[in-house]
């Protein structure tokens, strides 16, 4: 399978999360295995962080911390700024669903500094 590939079966697994968040999974998944396979960490933490979104559809909130921070480690580890935002942002999410407003703040703040220092404005 190619990157192409795993670049489609994630976006596969995005454009259906709301509507089917099992099938969801079940892509982004896939596209875990054959991101590892090929070992290609980015594509291995945009798997989980997909994996993630499946999981807050699904209310599975346990799940969802441990996806999201294993996608956190790996985009820490390689410096991917914009995959610490988008972990960071649904960490605080799920903390926010919990009630933890206090941890779900500091993971808001840190998702917001890191957005004002990126150079795409959208």
């Amino acid at each position: 399978m190619s990157i192409y590939e795993i670049h489609s079966l994630i976006s596969e697994s995005k454009a259906i999360s709301a509507a089917n968040p099992q099938k969801s999974y079940t892509l982004a998944e896939k596209a875990l295995k054959k991101s590892k396979e090929l070992k290609d960490r980015k594509l291995e933490a945009d798997s989980l962080l997909q994996m993630t979104y499946a999981c807050r559809v699904m209310s599975d909130y346990a799940k969802c911390f441990t996806l999201v921070y294993e996608a956190l480690d790996i985009y820490e580890s390689l410096g991917n700024k914009f995959g610490i935002l988008k972990a960071k942002n649904l960490i605080g999410i799920i903390y926010f669903y919990f009630g933890s407003y206090s941890e779900a703040l500091d993971n808001f703040i840190v998702a917001s500094e890191l957005i004002e220092s990126y150079p795409d404005p959208k």
